[in-house]
This record gives structure tokens, C-alpha cells and sequence, in this order.
């Protein structure tokens, strides 16, 4: 049971909202990789593990975490377009004094709806609408991406966010978001190249956050590099240990290294962490792996 769900659960930090993400590797894929191609991508793998580990130690990066000022001063900008009498520009909020409050006010109703978990239908049809008004208001996209991936529409979540990735975007934006979920979206469809560039580009923009080593941990153990998977689950837990999802994850990649009692232990401080539904409905499962433990062959 549990080796079938890959413990491939993705944090929805947005809306604070587990999800299980179904993005596999293929077997036959992997089978048909030569012992040189392996050994290259796993050679690989660590480099941008070490690349990455050293974010933390600040050697290849500073100021990860910017201020909302930092982050409005570098807002992205996008292609010119007509904005609407009132409607604030892409990454920026709208200046003091001018005619926001009717159309902030409408957004600000639809978040607490979505993020109260009430009338779900009836405030994603009103966000949609909203968006398509108001396509230059950035916490408006951000926010139906982060409602598409709640309801496993990858590719919705590529389309709106497409004007937030753009290569201008990368090298002045602040903002992990936008490169988080499009990296997350990827990686539940499979597309593991895309997937790993977003990432990349979103650990470098915030290094401080836990969710995106789970993520990229996630996409290393989709190719089964299970030890460059348990460095970036360690940088993950040091940043936030009551992660339920970060505990089941070691025990996963602990069992396919052949760490037996190693993921025992990350199985019972999984069942120990406070989680809510739906993981918490993985805690029978695990309970039944571990009270009769043979690791995975």
C-alpha cells in the first residue's frame, strides 16, 4: 500500500493543504539507461546537491529572504499590455490613493472564501473572473495556481503563471512563488527537466524554506537518487521538523538504500508529528508497514 502512494506528498504551503502527487519515473525508463548514464546523471545529482547545500551556508547566496519592499522594488515586469483604470501592475501594489479599494476589496472576499475552505466552487468562479479582469494583479494568479494545483490541474497552473516565469522574471524578481508551483506542476506531470529548472531557480530565490528542499527531494528520489534525496530532506528538517511530510519521505528513501532501522525510526516520528487529513489518513497504513517491517525489494 504505502509503496504504491511513493509517499510523494506535496505541501501546498499557500493553503496550508497536503496533496499526493502521482509523477513516477518510469521503470523501463530506468532499465534502459546504461551503467555510464546512470553514473553521469547520479554524478550530476550531487553536484547540484552540494550546489545547493551551500545556499544555506551562504557561499553562493545572500539575502535569500527579501522584504516586501525588496520584493516590490524588483517587481517583474511583463510585456506591455492595457491596464485597466484602477488595476495594479504585475508584482507591485497599488500606489497609496489611487482606485483600487472596490477591486481589492472583491479579491480580499474571495481569499478568505478559499482559504476558509467555504463556497470552494463558487470563489474559484469568482477568481477566475477576477483574473481574467484583472490579469496584471499578481497575489490574484498566485492564488488560482495554488487552487489549481489543490485540484490536480497541473497544466491550469502552468497557464497562469506563465507571465510570472519569464527570463526577465528570473533575474529580478525576488518572488520564489511563481517558480515553486510551475516546478511543482511539472513534477506531478512527469516532466522531470522542467520540473528541476524551476526548482533550481526557486531555492535559489529562497533558500530558507523547507517546502522547496521537500520538493526537490521529491524529484531526486523520481530518479531513484535516494541518497542526494536524504541530503536535501536534512536541510529540510533542519529548517522545519513538525513537517509530517519530511519524516514519511526519509523513511522512503531510507528503505530503498537498504536503512532498515533508520527508516523504522523516520516511520514512528511520522506517526508522532501533528498532521492533519488527508495525511493523516496514512497513519493506519503506516502502522500495518512497520508492525510487520520488510523493506521494499
Amino acid at each position: 500500500m504505502l509503496k504504491q502512494i511513493r509517499y510523494l506528498l506535496l505541501v501546498l504551503c499557500g493553503l496550508g493543504m497536503p496533496a499526493i502527487a502521482l509523477a513516477q519515473t518510469s521503470a523501463d525508463e530506468l532499465a534502459s539507461m546504461s551503467s555510464a548514464q546512470l553514473a553521469q546523471e547520479q554524478e550530476e545529482a550531487a553536484r547540484r546537491a552540494q550546489a545547493m547545500l551551500n545556499l544555506l551556508s551562504g557561499e553562493t547566496m545572500q539575502n535569500t529572504v527579501q522584504t516586501e519592499e525588496a520584493a516590490e522594488s524588483q517587481a517583474v515586469q511583463l510585456r506591455p499590455e492595457v491596464v485597466r483604470e484602477g488595476e495594479p501592475s504585475v508584482g507591485k501594489k497599488p500606489a497609496a490613493g489611487s482606485n483600487t479599494s472596490t477591486h481589492e476589496l472583491t479579491f480580499a472576499q474571495i481569499r478568505s472564501k478559499l482559504e476558509g475552505f467555504t463556497l470552494l466552487e463558487e470563489a474559484l468562479r469568482e477568481l477566475q473572473t477576477f483574473v481574467q479582469n484583472y490579469p496584471r494583479h499578481r497575489e490574484a494568479r498566485l492564488l488560482l495556481a495554488r487552487t489549481y494545483s489543490i485540484n490536480v490541474e497541473h497544466d491550469r497552473v502552468l497557464a497562469v503563471l506563465r507571465p510570472l516565469v519569464t527570463p526577465l522574471a528570473r533575474d529580478s524578481d525576488p518572488d520564489w512563488q511563481p517558480w515553486f508551483w510551475t516546478g511543482t506542476a511539472h513534477l506531478a506531470l512527469g516532466d522531470l527537466v522542467q520540473a528541476r529548472q524551476n526548482l533550481d531557480i526557486a531555492v535559489t530565490k529562497n533558500g530558507g524554506l523547507a517546502d522547496i528542499w521537500i520538493q526537490l527531494a521529491v524529484l531526486e528520489q523520481e530518479m531513484d537518487n535516494h541518497a542526494i534525496a536524504l541530503q536535501y530532506l536534512n536541510v529540510a528538517v533542519q529548517l522545519d521538523s513538525s513537517k509530517a511530510v519530511i519524516h514519511l519521505n526519509r523513511a522512503y528513501s531510507l528503505e530503498r538504500l537498504g536503512r532498515a532501522e533508520e527508516a523504522v525510526d523516520a516511520f514512528q516520528r511520522f506517526l508522532v508529528t501533528d498532521i492533519d487529513q488527508p495525511m493523516g489518513g496514512l497513519r493506519p497504513g503506516v502502522l500495518r508497514h512497520i508492525s510487520s517491517y520488510t523493506p521494499f525489494e
